[in-house]
């Protein structure tokens, strides 16, 4: 039908192309053609596309184009549509609508902009009907939009793939089915009657274990908690559920039918993670009950993290989000918080990215940690960091240090120690942290706080579904463009487009600058020695808003190579916003006092040494076998090392 890298007509010069452009009749003889990719503003496009004259006010829409032969569209199964379109798109096909993607609801024309661009390099699938091909010639038209006149990039290819049944095909049987659960599929049994199956069975047939409904089995419990232990444990895991069986695993993986079978006490006697589940005739398996047991470990003087994960789906060959750096991969855990004197103030059921710009290429994996309602839990209701107000968590990152992490792993700890009530940044909070996975000790790790929608609902008292935030980064390429963590560019682009358009040494000028930014804010931010691709801005979405910055992590910082005076000079030349604001006088002169006052109060070498040497404090305990465990991996390489 349409495969990737096709040739499509388009239209790229931001004219008003008329209303039936979608049309199967509609004359696009005059319309240029290339193969897909096509785009600018990335590495990969084959065919490149015009924005139009002007970098600040970019073409909103490009349209495209193309004819595919079907002579028996009835005999077609699985009809798919896959979609790449950097921002958002409108699809059609033989004139009708019949897809969009982060677009607004309504009529669209050629100066419209797309809602967001959150998936800008995936592919979207959109599944049709044969019914919706003509026998012959069929049109699919796109309309791709920009998120604003200044969006950086576009990109666009289409594959649309059908299968075809055999010409003695004859349907057999059909079957309608109610909304789906999670975790829940719907087929045949053995005696080929249709049934729930709570167990994936992939590759082979259906488990003989399935109900008729969905309703579930009860959950196991335990009467010995998990916990820290100085002697062998004997607990008994039972269900309410009388014709329940349960089976349960000891090395983090779901437990299936094909695991033991719990029949009678299971003694612990070395750190294990418990993982049970009851399996009943008619009825779905019961919820995984998880239980991480501490057996004669050595005492903790920092919080403990016991992670419990399938090995398959986090270290396996194939599926491992861990061992093969899956980046888009989100692998579901149970994790389990300790304080230092042993209490569990909370267990949850979460997800687990690998994380960083470049840091996971370390033996130690850096993990954003995700709560999401299809894992069953929403937020933790707990004040995890001590020096902030914040109670309920969402996000959170376990860092390995950045950077850092063959050298002392404390440059990125001791970032909001340094800034807060010093700096006019938003900075992550931190606390060291231990981390057992899978029973198994994974030694120290930097436990960050996140600057998402609850932070700053929370400590900005900021409507979480209106505000901007905004990175430099690389979000689609090697390249460092803008890119979008919540709300638009638009107010931020204008920003910056101002600033190039007028001389702001002029007071007017300057005027309006300081009424959209929080100058002292992104004079602080001008220290961050590692910021080409850890820009981070946001603002209210209001009228008198100003923008704020943040300053991420200081991994790279504290670094004589990075403390040289040519770090304004590279501001200067590559920031265009700062190299901008240096032509006003008054912003000279407040960066320099605010420079001076710094390296007197915040930068003073006595309160570095005192806070680094808090922070080192906390960790000493855990250090030398941490130390041990990566040495052979590239990491610290002695304490003495560490200590220089």
């Amino acid at each position: 039908m349409v495969s990737l890298g096709s040739v499509w007509r388009f239209l790229d010069e931001g004219s008003d192309h008329g209303p039936l452009w979608a049309e199967p009749g509609f004359d696009d003889a005059d319309w240029s053609k290339g193969p897909a990719q096509l785009g600018y503003g990335e590495s990969d496009e084959t065919t490149t596309l015009s924005y139009g004259p002007d970098d600040n006010e970019r073409f909103p829409t490009t349209y495209f184009r193309a004819e595919f032969e079907e002579a028996s569209p009835e005999s077609l199964t699985n009809v798919e549509l896959r979609l790449l379109a950097d921002d958002g798109a409108v699809v059609f096909l033989n004139g009708v609508e019949v897809g969009r993607f982060r677009m607004e609801s309504g009529d669209t024309s050629y100066l419209s902009y797309a809602a967001d661009n959150s998936q800008e390099d995936e592919f979207d699938v959109l599944s049709l009907t044969p019914d919706q091909l003509r026998p012959g010639t069929n049109v699919v038209a796109v309309e791709v939009h920009q998120v604003n006149a200044g969006s950086s990039d576009v990109s666009f290819d289409l594959e649309f793939t059908a299968n075809r049944a055999p010409e003695s095909y004859e349907g057999i049987d059909q079957v309608n089915f109610d909304l789906q659960t999670s975790d829940v599929s719907y087929g045949r049994d053995a005696e080929d009657q249709w049934a729930f199956f709570g167990e994936p069975t992939p590759g082979s047939a259906n488990s003989a274990s399935h109900s008729t409904d969905t309703v579930t089995t009860s959950v196991v419990n335990v009467d010995i908690s998990g916990g820290f232990y100085t002697a062998d444990q004997t607990i008994h895991l039972i269900t309410e559920d009388a014709t329940a069986v349960i089976h349960y695993t000891t090395d983090g993986s779901w437990p299936s039918p094909q695991s033991p079978q719990v029949e009678g006490p299971v003694t612990i006697n070395t750190t294990t993670v418990i993982r049970a589940r009851a399996f009943a005739p008619e009825k779905g398996p019961g919820a995984i009950t998880t239980q991480s047991y501490f057996m004669n470990v050595p005492g903790h003087e920092i919080p403990i993290i016991s992670v419990a994960i399938d090995p398959e789906i986090f270290f396996g060959e194939t599926l491992g989000v861990y061992e093969n750096v899956h980046k888009g991969r989100e692998a579901p855990l149970n994790l389990a918080y300790y304080e230092p004197n042993q209490e569990l103030p909370f267990q949850v059921n979460a997800g687990a990215k690998i994380g960083g710009e470049n840091i996971w290429r370390f033996a130690q994996k850096p993990l954003n940690i995700s709560l999401r309602g299809k894992y069953g839990d929403d937020a933790i209701a707990y004040q995890l960091f001590p020096d902030q107000r914040l109670a309920s968590f969402s996000r959170f990152g376990l860092r390995n240090g950045g950077d850092n992490w063959d050298d002392a792993m404390l440059r990125d700890a001791i970032t909001p120690r340094i800034m807060r009530g010093q700096m006019a940044n938003d900075v992550e909070d931190y606390q060291p942290v231990v981390v057992y996975i899978n029973g198994r000790y994974w030694y120290i790790h930097n436990f960050r706080s996140s600057l998402d929608p609850d932070y700053f609902a929370s400590s900005h008292q900021v409507d979480p579904d209106n505000y901007d935030h905004l990175e430099y980064g690389h979000i689609t390429s090697g390249a460092v463009t803008l890119g979008v963590k919540e709300g638009f560019t638009d107010e931020y682009l204008a920003l910056e487009a101002y600033a190039a358009a007028n001389d702001l040494n002029d007071p007017l000028h300057y005027a309006f600058m300081e009424s959209r930014m929080d100058m002292d804010s992104f004079i602080d931010f001008v220290y961050n020695s590692s910021w080409r691709h850890n820009r981070e801005f946001w603002r209210e979405r209001k009228e008198g808003a100003k923008w704020r910055w943040i300053v991420p992590d200081l991994d790279r910082g504290l670094s004589t190579s990075n403390q040289t005076s040519s770090l304004l000079d590279n501001f200067k030349k590559d920031f265009g916003l700062f190299g901008d604001l240096m032509a006003n006088v008054t912003f000279k002169t407040r960066l320099a006092q605010r420079y001076a006052t710094h390296l007197s109060s915040t930068f003073h070498p006595d309160r570095i040494a005192d806070i680094v040497d808090e922070a080192n404090t906390e960790v000493l305990s855990e250090v030398s076998r941490h130390i041990e465990r990566w040495l052979d991996d590239d990491g610290i390489p002695s304490l003495e090392d560490r200590q220089e």
